[in-house]
């Protein structure tokens, strides 16, 4: 048995979820129950690819124009699964009036309201203050090819709003057979923190079967709270077998994915505080 593993590094970082998809031969995933990434809410093999894209929302509510809540999403492929993520920075502990959003296809003056089928949080970051991490499934309104996806309701009036990303896995007969499998949670973590908040993310790890072909992984990120450019990150990955490290960072073992100093790996590239990392053939295992 061999084993991939993840850690991200940043000033700071809220992990929402990752993506691996990985070429045929794959046994099985585990996730680390003290990890960023506690739950898998797909794990499959096919003829499949990942899209991915978000919108930062920082400093937006529900009264903000609307524009400024739109994801512009391209599905190559018949659509196999959908999850929207939103998360942010609250005043309370009470995440209950967090947990719904709503969403307009291409404009619909008319949006549906979806409740979120996984609520991480609350996470005490510091004072009253507390992270929060939604999903929820929405195959059922995102459809093949290009199109809007405008959010609005409940699920923005965050005290700090990061932002909402879409992730779907699709489906194409000329794509080569893949295992796909998505994992999600909330490690909220600053570098200047001592533990559990900091100074890294928990390790994420994938456990899959030994074989003498190399296969490539693709990744691909959620994270909110990296508010500009200028905060240093980093994203570091490791494989082998045997026991889990207690560190990635900086280990002589492990390889930095993204060079720093700048850009890093995370730069508010959906705007401030959300980002939609990706990194495709970059691992060879």
């Amino acid at each position: 048995m061999k084993r991939i593993l993840f850690s991200l590094f940043t000033a700071a970082m809220l992990t929402a979820s990752i993506a691996a998809p990985f070429a045929t031969g794959i046994s099985k995933v585990y996730a680390d129950p003290d990890g960023a990434l506690t739950n898998t809410s797909f794990a499959a093999t096919g003829h499949y690819g990942i899209v991915a894209d978000g919108i930062g929302l920082n400093g937006k509510d529900d009264s903000a124009e609307a524009a400024t809540r739109t994801v512009q999403l391209d599905v190559p492929g018949s659509v196999v699964r959908a999850y929207l993520y939103w998360a942010g920075y609250h005043g309370s502990a009470d995440g209950s009036t967090l947990d719904s959003i709503a969403v307009a296809v291409d404009g619909d003056p008319t949006p549906d309201t979806v409740m979120a089928d996984e609520a991480y949080g609350p996470e005490e970051w510091a004072g009253s203050f507390y992270h929060f991490v939604f999903m929820a499934d929405v195959t059922s309104l995102v459809q093949s090819g290009g199109h809007d996806y405008t959010f609005s309701g409940a699920g923005l009036t965050f005290t700090e709003n990061y932002g909402a990303g879409l992730m779907v896995v699709y489906q194409d007969a000329a794509l080569p057979l893949s295992y796909v499998v998505i994992s999600d949670g909330l490690d909220s973590f600053f570098c200047d923190y001592g533990a559990p908040q900091g100074p890294d993310s928990e390790i994420t790890f994938f456990d899959f079967a030994t074989d003498a072909a190399d296969r490539s992984v693709d990744i691909t990120l959620f994270a909110g709270g990296v508010e500009n450019d200028t905060r240093p990150n980093s994203l570091w990955y490791e494989t082998g077998s045997g026991a889990k490290p207690a560190n990635l960072v900086d280990e002589a073992s492990a390889t930095e994915l993204t060079d720093s100093p700048p850009p890093y790996p995370l730069t508010a590239g959906d705007a401030a505080c959300w980002d939609t990392f990706s990194s495709s053939d970059e691992i060879t295992i």
